[in-house]
Parts: C-alpha cells; sequence; structure tokens
C-alpha cells in the first residue's frame, strides 16, 4: 500500500497536536504547583520523556528522563513531582476512560476481524491475549506506582530556586476542578492524537478495515508498549501488528506508524539529549 500526502499531512497535525496538547498540560500544571515555565522548555521536556520512554522497556525511563529536563529548566523538585504526579492521577483515569470506550463501541467488531487474524496466526495468541488483559491495569499500576514517589514533600518549594520568582497563588476548590478539567481534556486530545495516526494513515493508502478496528488495535499496540519487556514494545508489538493486530497487516503501514507514534518524539528527543549533554560539558570546561 501507498500512503498518500495527505495521510502524511494529516499524521504530521496529529503529532504536532499531540505534543502541544502535552506542553500545554505541563505547564499548566507547574502553573498550579507554583512554577512559570516558558513554553520552549516545556516542550523540550517532554521530548526527552519520548526518548526516555522510546529507550526502555515498559517506558519507565519517561518520566525520569521528564524531570531531569524540569530540573535543568530550573524547577524545583518538589514542583517537578508535584506537577508530574498530578499528571499521572489525571492522565490514567482518562486513558483508561478511552480505551473503555473504544473497546465498548468497537471492541466486538475488532474481534470478529483483528482478533480472527490474530488467533489464525500461530504463537502469537498467546502473547496478543496477555496483552490485551492486561495493558489498563498494569498502564494504571505503573503510572502510579512512579507518582508514588517523594508523595510528602510536593507542597514546598526549595527556598532560593528559580521556581520561587513570582508566582500563582495555590488555586482554591473550584480552582483546582477547572484545572484538573482542562488537564483531562488535554490528555484526551494527546490519547485520541495518538490512536487517530492509524486510521489516518490506513485511510490514505486505501485501506478498507473499519475505523473502529484500526482504533481498537492502536490503542492496544501503543498502551501494550507499558507492558512489553523491550524498548517501545520492539517486536511484540511489531508481530502483533503484522499478525492483524492492529486490523491492518501491510508492512509499510507498520513503519509509517511506528515512525509517527514512536520515532519523531524518540528522534527529537534524543537530539535535546545530544544538546543538553553538550551543553553540561562544556560547563564543566569553563569551570
Amino acid at each position: 500500500m501507498t500512503i498518500g500526502l495527505a495521510g502524511h499531512v494529516a499524521a504530521v497535525g496529529l503529532v504536532g497536536l499531540d505534543l502541544a496538547a502535552r506542553t500545554e498540560r505541563l505547564r499548566l500544571l507547574l502553573g498550579a504547583a507554583g512554577q512559570r515555565i516558558a513554553g520552549g522548555e516545556a516542550f523540550r521536556a517532554n521530548l526527552l520523556a519520548d526518548f526516555g520512554s522510546a529507550i526502555t522497556p515498559m517506558r519507565v525511563g519517561g518520566e525520569p528522563a521528564r524531570a531531569a529536563g524540569l530540573r535543568m529548566a530550573g524547577v524545583s523538585w518538589p514542583r517537578v513531582v508535584a506537577a508530574l504526579a498530578t499528571e499521572v492521577a489525571v492522565a490514567a483515569p482518562v486513558t483508561v476512560g478511552v480505551g473503555v470506550g473504544l473497546l465498548a463501541a468497537f471492541g466486538g467488531q475488532w474481534w470478529r476481524d483483528a482478533g480472527l487474524r490474530v488467533r489464525q496466526s500461530p504463537g502469537s495468541i498467546g502473547s496478543w491475549v496477555a496483552m490485551v488483559v492486561v495493558v489498563a491495569g498494569l498502564a494504571w499500576w505503573v503510572r502510579r506506582r512512579w507518582a508514588g514517589h517523594g508523595g510528602g514533600s510536593v507542597a514546598v518549594a526549595a527556598p532560593g530556586s528559580v521556581a520561587d520568582c513570582p508566582a500563582p497563588s495555590r488555586p482554591g476548590l473550584a480552582g483546582g476542578a477547572r484545572i484538573a478539567g482542562v488537564a483531562a481534556l488535554l490528555s484526551a486530545v494527546n490519547v485520541l492524537c495518538r490512536v487517530s495516526i492509524l486510521p489516518v494513515l490506513a485511510w490514505s493508502a486505501g485501506d478498507t478495515t473499519a475505523i473502529g478496528t484500526l482504533a481498537v488495535g492502536a490503542f492496544l499496540l501503543i498502551y501494550g508498549q507499558l507492558v512489553t519487556p523491550s524498548p517501545a514494545g520492539v517486536g511484540m508489538v511489531d508481530a502483533a501488528f503484522l499478525a492483524g493486530g492492529a486490523g491492518a497487516t501491510d508492512l509499510g503501514l507498520l513503519l509509517a506508524w511506528r515512525f509517527y507514534t514512536t520515532g519523531v518524539g524518540a528522534g527529537l528527543g534524543g537530539l535535546v539529549a545530544a544538546t543538553r549533554l553538550s551543553q553540561l560539558r562544556l560547563g564543566r570546561r569553563e569551570r
């Protein structure tokens, strides 16, 4: 299959919207924790998270990489932990909710279309069923476990840090509810953009698989990376895709989908990481 120009343009737009939503969400939650941060710094911190997630099993390196990026931007540890823990608490239920909604709406269709291919693919059914069963629960567990670190110290900022420049007052109940609502909306944009990339590419290539089947398959493959013991789910996710688990089996679609959902963020994040390391080395030499 050949993916048309419109499909690539739409995929680039979805990736850009996803990055913008995550950047704004991070800035919003840091503001609620008492720290203003430039959009560029939040953007680079998220790219570092994409890079860390892509090179580690179960994406466990993402949050530590983002925390390191925020620290290099001058955000104190208490505010880093407060913002990222709040993000996990807001984003995880949204992600699970979107997954449950997709399964409720299109799960039967996916099972009839993609599930049949997977069941007929030798050696793949056990790993695929395991992924489907545990992905939602373990995604929540992994995120919540990380968020629990440093739980009692998040309310106090380190004196003398950059975070102590004039900052917004701590929001009250109504303000906190508004911030949580906006963060949840941005989290939904994040998940829906990532899930939509595969259907858009398939549509552009002329694939006739039902959109609901592709959407469920994309969700399970993307968030299945949270439970796979290899960086970015390499191997298991690709095998599941080519076995029909995504609703499509074309190699070109797999490569394009992998590029837009993993490669772009990891590549840009790698450039940010290399630049940060160069700056650190230069700073040490000057001292």
